[in-house]
């Protein structure tokens, strides 16, 4: 019976040792950020006439050793469709004692940014290099994309496809969010766009017979609970058979209207007939998001955030694309500009002519 005990007793020391073990040299990095207008919303799609003169690019590093990381570097290097803004960065960072962590932050100048897609790779490197057991995480690499036609928090179709947390939310969520549950995405619009329609991208287990009503809102009318006064709405588009093989539902403003310098909230508000055919609404966790960035509106529960980046896109053309009309109302096109089709809607009937230059 001693024996047994003895036994016993150093089997549960050896057991703590190995859970304790802490390496001497280990750094990671930690959450990064990509912000077009440095406010912490992290948009995977913008077009190129909302961004400023700087972007902001950083990344939080952290000691996870038992030693100090000394002369500590981060390298930023962005990679863009055209030299005009391909960078090499570095940030230095003398002393990072064991347990502590430190954002490190650039804002490197921008101009005239380029349609396509971007990549930021980050890296570390500090005296104790020869002595990093793990290097994995000492490097990650950050996606966005220029587009001309589309303005979206989500980033689906643009991270790497090994790097996405996808998550979705929908009627069946919570009590009370059967019918006229709202999910709404906040879009921060610098210079003018015309928004030409939403989509959405459907999350799994959504069955066909719902149906959505997109909607465009005030910030401070929404952030109250207030949703019922849109700027814009759209009429009921239903949720068929075609729209779940599709994935997503594309929601047309049938009057293009102008969305001036401000901030919005892009809505759809969901119904499944008390249950009867779910609908959900894909959420893309892959990046951090303000708490504000998607919420969540629910009869009689108020607006919750429950959200990270909703898909809930905004289809736009920037404004002066093509010199249009003076009279919009009667005449559009859009997508404007696009290196794809183009529609050409007037408001009057009859035979008309169009000449390209």
């Amino acid at each position: 019976m001693i024996m047994a005990r003895l036994f016993l007793t150093f089997m549960t020391c050896t057991l703590c040792a190995m859970v304790h073990a802490q390496p001497s040299y280990a750094r990671e990095i930690g959450s990064t950020l990509v912000s077009h207008r440095n406010d912490g919303y992290q948009y995977g799609r913008v077009p190129s006439n909302q961004f400023g003169t700087s972007i902001a690019i950083a990344a939080q590093v952290l000691n996870t050793g038992t030693e100090p990381q000394t002369n500590l570097v981060l390298n930023i290097a962005v990679a863009a469709p055209g030299p005009a803004n391909t960078l090499s960065l570095t940030q230095a960072h003398p002393l990072l004692d064991p347990g502590a962590s430190v954002t490190m932050e650039q804002l490197p100048a921008i101009s005239g940014m380029e349609a396509g897609n971007y990549s930021v790779d980050y890296s570390i490197a500090s005296d104790q290099d020869p002595f990093e057991a793990n290097t994995a995480n000492d490097s990650t690499t950050r996606h966005f994309s220029v587009d001309s036609d589309w303005f979206t928090l989500d980033g689906f179709g643009v991270h790497a496809a090994a790097d996405i947390d996808t998550a979705s939310i929908g009627t069946d969520t919570f009590t009370g969010g059967e019918d006229h549950m709202t999910c709404l995405t906040k879009y921060r619009v610098t210079n003018p766009l015309r928004l030409h329609g939403l989509e959405i991208l459907l999350g799994n287990n959504t069955l066909p017979g719902g149906f959505v009503i997109g909607a465009l809102y005030d910030t401070t009318a929404a952030l109250a609970g207030d949703l019922t006064q849109p700027i814009w709405e759209s009429k009921p588009e239903d949720i068929g058979s075609e729209q779940i093989l599709w994935g997503s539902r594309y929601i047309q403003v049938f009057n293009p209207f102008l969305l001036s310098a401000g901030t919005y909230y892009a809505a759809v508000t969901l119904y499944n007939y008390g249950g009867a055919s779910p609908l959900r609404i894909m959420d893309d966790r892959t990046v951090e998001q303000p708490d504000d960035a998607s919420l969540v509106h629910v009869p009689g529960a108020g607006t919750l955030t429950d959200g990270n980046a909703f898909a809930i896109r905004l289809h736009v053309a920037m404004i002066n694309a093509v010199t249009e009309p003076a009279d919009p109302a009667r005449f559009t096109l859009y997508p404007n500009p696009t290196n794809g089709i183009v529609t050409f809607r007037s408001e009057e009937h009859g035979i008309c002519g169009i000449q390209v230059m």
